[in-house]
């Protein structure tokens, strides 16, 4: 099983990994961990950053469904790269109304159906399946209104 079952097959450059690596294996060398973990993990968020910073330049509300490591790691990479996360959705009701790294966990209802610019969800669970088939039976649209 994937750390992050989100990243698909082929949306990420075997060039840009490459090089990544090797800059994060010379920042390790140099005492630099904190940047050679936050350049690993880019390496992860790269394909879901592409497809939600359009999202959010649009002015669509970010946000991320799972608040578990994979959720906060992602997390961390979309404030690294300056997009605001507005709120975790998870399926747990005693998740709910809690936070997480100072972001509010809201619940499993998608926010805003229907609106004219309506959120954009980010799925970081290993239960990717289900949660785009609810997020599809709710109206939304994979790759248009959630991603993972």
């Amino acid at each position: 099983q994937r750390y992050f079952p989100f990243l698909e097959e082929g949306e990420t450059d075997p060039e840009l990994i490459y090089k990544s690596v090797e800059y994060a294996a010379e920042q390790s060398t140099h005492g630099n961990l904190e940047e050679a973990a936050d350049t690993l993990q880019d390496i992860v968020c790269v394909s879901l950053l592409n497809k939600t910073r359009d999202a959010y330049h649009a002015g669509r509300q970010v946000y991320i469904w799972g608040c578990g490591q994979a959720g906060e790691r992602l997390l961390h990479c979309l404030t690294r790269h300056n997009i605001a996360v507005a709120g975790f959705l998870d399926s747990s009701s005693e998740k709910t109304g809690t936070t997480v790294s100072g972001i509010q966990v809201i619940g499993s209802m998608a926010p805003n159906p229907g609106a004219e610019k309506p959120a954009f969800i980010l799925i970081a669970s290993m239960y990717l399946k289900e949660i785009a088939q609810h997020l599809g039976e709710s109206g939304l649209i994979q790759h248009t209104d959630f991603s993972g």
